[in-house]
């Protein structure tokens, strides 16, 4: 018996149902439902009065669009919307390919649209096996989300496919087995001074800066002489990229006595030029790759800076720390000096009030000169 022609069909394999145009599968979802009945109709109607299914149709959300054919605009859609305002990638787009690497290699051949809560879950069981902490999981089952979410706006895929990864919930703390992570601690000065004669200059320099004035890992690798404000006996860094430019804040880090005599000799003549620039050491060509910087560049970046924290960790026989516990130990002293809002304004946070802010600066002014 002669098959109907745009017969509502079954894939067993799959468990979806699909109609086929002009030799062209165009998957309508499960096999059965109501959704997938729609979808049906309204591909048959577009095809009967157009003689086409256009990708903007409801049934043409489901034409078979893999993950991985969905995910490489997405991809692109990244790497142009988070950049700093100098054009240079945030570390957003490393976090969102570490996520959708698992994605990828778990689904990524199967229909975008076929993929629900089960598939998601899976994903992030997957990140639990590979010793992922809670609160990373859950970031990360985010991201993933928000590939999806990305799709659904460009009209590749049904809007109800993340709708239904909505009802994930993320992992509760200690009711999953994924780990939690231990809080970030201060550092001990002795640890600290343990390591400095192991650590190039230009890091040392960095490490001691961080102690004293709770900068950020990025915010210290990224100073330069253009951006630092010397008047007076308390000097003041501006950097123009920080965690929270995206939000309009405003970044001041605030440079005492001791702050000041680490970068003075860091100052060149170049005030556009990076403050720690790893030139400055010697035989840098053959210290470039075990350094981990980048060819066409002698500036550190985070990871590098913190790779050669942890050799020095390594060659001082100390347990391993990072260059976050210098900023939390500056903040535990201020909130012990000044209290909770005063700390909140020297790590830079965004929700920092301005009295806080010249409240602090007051004190700042006082104590660090």
């Amino acid at each position: 018996m002669a098959r109907i022609s745009h017969q509502y069909r079954h894939h067993k394999s799959s468990g979806r149902a699909f109609v086929s145009f002009d030799g062209k599968r165009v998957y309508l979802g499960k096999y059965g439902t109501e959704e997938s009945k729609n979808a049906y109709r309204t591909a048959l109607l577009e095809y009967q009065t157009t003689g086409k299914v256009s990708p903007q149709s409801a049934s043409a959300a489901s034409v078979g669009l893999t993950i991985n054919e969905m995910l490489v605009p997405f991809v692109e859609h990244v790497h142009s919307y988070y950049r700093h305002p100098d054009g240079r990638q945030t570390g957003e787009v490393h976090n969102i390919k570490r996520a959708i690497r698992i994605l990828k290699d778990k689904f990524g051949s199967i229909p975008a649209a076929t993929f629900g809560p089960d598939e998601l879950e899976t994903c992030r069981e997957e990140m639990i096996r590979l010793g992922w902490c809670r609160t990373s999981c859950n970031a990360n089952t985010y991201r993933i989300r928000r590939a999806f979410k990305w799709a659904a706006r460009k009209r590749m895929i049904p809007a109800s496919v993340f709708a239904e990864l909505s009802i994930v919930e993320g992992l509760a703390p200690y009711r999953s087995p994924a780990p939690e992570r231990e809080p970030i601690k201060p550092i001990a000065d002795d640890v600290v001074d343990a390591c400095l004669p192991h650590m190039p200059r230009a890091v040392a320099a960095m490490v001691q800066l961080q102690r004293l004035t709770g900068m950020r890992p990025g915010e210290v690798i990224e100073m330069k002489g253009e951006n630092i404000t010397m008047q007076g006996d308390v000097w003041t860094d501006s950097p123009p990229l920080h965690k929270n430019t995206w939000r309009g804040r405003n970044r001041t880090v605030y440079l005492g006595p001791k702050a000041q005599e680490v970068i003075r000799p860091f100052l060149v003549t170049d005030l556009s030029a990076h403050l720690f620039d790893a030139s400055l050491e010697q035989e840098l060509p053959k210290k470039r790759r075990r350094l981990g910087l980048k060819q066409e560049s002698n500036s550190y970046s985070v990871h590098s800076y913190r790779r050669a924290i942890t050799r020095a960790c390594h060659r001082a026989k100390v347990p391993v720390w990072g260059p976050n516990r210098l900023r939390h130990s500056h903040a535990t002293e201020v909130r012990q000096r000044f209290g909770l809002e005063a700390a909140s304004v020297v790590l830079g946070h965004a929700k920092c009030r301005g009295e806080h802010r010249e409240s602090y600066r007051s004190h700042a002014i006082d104590w660090l000169a």
